[in-house]
């Protein structure tokens, strides 16, 4: 085998194998589970009412506070962002009958995620008539903002 030829091989090799190192590597790295107790919640920003949870991951999240109604079957709720931008504020029913005790999963302006800690069933309660936010109000059905009453 011509030296160059011998050379070039080994450097592909060396490459190879150094491409495969840092593949490796990013997988494990990125790979590791999600464990919600390693999240520290941001600085509660100001106007962001105390009894609100932080629900919300690495990437980011929101402050909500839901507050059940007739046994459970409505919620006042109201959602801030990071900021202490209002999100929304309202009613919001949910999807099955919501059995206590539960935990916040996760929410945004429309809908709120919770677990039903007996049966460990996820709840989606849905934003259900005039919602309020920062810069004004939206009609929601469903979860879904509509156009009028």
């Amino acid at each position: 085998m011509k030296p160059f030829l011998k050379k070039s091989l080994i450097g592909i090799v060396v490459g190879i194998s150094i491409l495969a190192l840092a593949f490796l590597f990013l997988l494990r790295q990125f790979s590791k589970p999600y464990d919600p107790k390693d999240i520290v919640p941001p600085e509660r920003a100001a106007g962001i009412p105390a009894d609100h949870e932080w629900i919300g991951g690495p990437d980011g999240g929101t402050w909500i506070h839901c507050k059940p109604e007739k046994e459970y079957k409505e919620f006042r709720c109201s959602v801030y962002g990071e900021s202490g931008e209002l999100y929304a504020k309202g009613l919001y029913l949910p999807s099955r009958p919501v059995v206590p005790p539960y935990e916040l999963m996760h929410g945004g302006m429309g809908r709120i995620i919770l677990k039903d800690q007996q049966q460990g069933l996820m709840v989606e309660i849905k934003a259900e008539g005039w919602i309020e936010y920062a810069d004004g109000t939206s009609l929601y059905k469903d979860g879904e903002p509509v156009d009028g009453p």
